[in-house]
């Protein structure tokens, strides 16, 4: 999972915070936009964008059900409630 982003884009920031709350600030790869010319015209105006696969699936604003919704569909064992996260949700990978 990648998360696109720039720095001081408050978006962004609300989507790391869910991502790291659902999965862990190290279980998704951070791009900064601003690092390559053809980033910055592909997600300009789209940021935050979160690509799964190879493939762009959400993208600002972006809200915890959303994101919960494609982490359950990403990651077949779904969604628990153990665990200090968002709603009580909660991602394991296999």
């Amino acid at each position: 999972m990648i998360l696109y982003e720039r720095e001081g884009c408050h978006l962004c920031e609300e989507a790391r915070e869910l991502l790291d709350a659902m999965l862990g600030p190290d279980r998704y790869a951070r791009i900064d936009i601003e690092t390559d010319d053809d980033l910055i015209l592909r997600y300009g105006f789209r940021i935050p964008v979160v690509a799964l696969d190879g493939e762009d699936r959400l993208e600002a604003p972006i809200s915890g059900p959303d994101l919960r919704a494609l982490l359950t569909v990403a990651y077949s064992d779904g969604p628990t409630s153990s665990g200090p996260f968002i709603d009580g949700w909660t991602v394991h990978r296999k």
